[in-house]
């Protein structure tokens, strides 16, 4: 009686482990995620592009990200700073930012995330907005056997 119940609980463990979906680890919890199909794979020729009207604390920012992304990924990319002359609608990581933002009670900081195969869209009103989409894009950081991705 007790091995049946100890394969009935094995069974139903394997099963409700094997059926949850796939979640994602951030903080903090965006409002809304919807996975879609695909990766972006990182390659070493991934590159930033910064867009509209920031601040100029976002590109030593930037710049910080595609360092970490390189020590974690152990990737060399060719972009060495970003800049104001950092604008290529060809990049593989599109940033857009409206205004500058300021650090007070109430600013807004909501972004707009998009992964998609060939490309990353990152859209927000305030730099301090881009600058919390791009800690939650190193987040999302995963690997298999043959690569580094974002889903």
């Amino acid at each position: 009686m007790k091995r049946l119940l100890y394969f009935a609980l094995f069974i139903l463990i394997l099963v409700s482990t094997t059926m949850t979906p796939q979640t994602l680890n951030l903080l903090p919890v965006p409002e809304k995620i919807t996975l879609g199909e695909g990766n972006f794979v990182l390659t070493h020729s991934f590159d930033i592009s910064i867009k509209g009207n920031p601040d100029k604390r976002i590109y030593p920012y930037a710049t910080r990200v595609l360092r970490r992304l390189s020590g974690r990924t152990g990737l060399f990319f060719p972009q060495d700073f970003l800049t104001e002359k950092s604008i290529e609608d060809t990049a593989d990581c599109i940033i857009s930012v409206e205004q500058p933002g300021k650090v007070l009670l109430n600013e807004d900081e909501s972004y707009s995330l998009q992964v998609f195969s060939n490309k990353i869209l990152l859209k927000s009103k305030t730099d301090l907005g881009a600058m919390r989409g791009m800690e939650t894009l190193l987040q999302l950081l995963q690997n298999d056997d043959s690569a580094y991705f974002l889903p």
